[in-house]
């Protein structure tokens, strides 16, 4: 999970949504494929990168009360 720090002279957290501190929460995943299908099916958007110097996919997506959701793909499955 990726926070947002806090020091008291800090002004408040501004988001699109209120979500806190909260950035994004990453995760390692597999099946890049079969993940791509069901985001579409399912009419979630998603940005898709590659990572080159890694050589690895990344789907980044929101789920429904606004935080962004980072899936990291092992290389194998980079097209």
């Amino acid at each position: 999970m990726h926070l947002i720090g806090h020091r008291d002279d800090d002004p408040p957290a501004e988001a699109e949504l209120d979500t806190g501190r909260v950035d994004h929460i990453a995760f390692s995943a597999e099946n890049l494929k079969l993940m791509k299908e069901r985001l579409a099916a399912n009419r979630v958007k998603f940005d898709e990168r590659v990572l080159p110097r890694l050589n690895m996919t990344q789907l980044f997506f929101q789920d429904p009360d606004g935080i962004s959701i980072e899936f990291n793909f092992p290389p194998a499955e980079t097209v």
